[in-house]
């Protein structure tokens, strides 16, 4: 869940608001498949439908912001660098900003 599930928000870092969404629709997710007597993969797919459709465009956003951002090598050395080139460093919304997100 959160970070550990790959939901950190790209553009602030933040994790703790979607590791609480994530830990409520896959306790949702279980305990409906434990009342079914079904815990199968496929069964459990559930959760990804219903996080995406409770995330809606923003989940998309930022996966497109990741594989647009960090999809080469070179990218996440450029990243890198430039993040610790900014002022205000670590604040990830200016170091998303200098590379074109649109954040401010």
């Amino acid at each position: 869940m959160g970070d550990a599930g790959n939901g950190c928000e790209n553009s602030g870092g933040g994790g703790f608001s979607w590791a609480v969404t994530m830990g409520k629709i896959g306790a949702q997710v279980l305990a409906q498949a434990l009342k079914e007597g079904n815990v199968s993969k496929e069964r459990l797919q559930e959760y990804n439908r219903l996080y995406q459709e409770d995330q809606g465009d923003f989940y998309e956003s930022q996966w497109q912001q990741r594989a647009v951002m960090l999809n080469t090598s070179e990218n996440v050395t450029k990243f890198v660098q430039t993040a610790k080139a900014i002022p205000g460093y670590p604040d990830l919304g200016k170091v998303f900003g200098a590379f074109g997100g649109g954040f401010d």
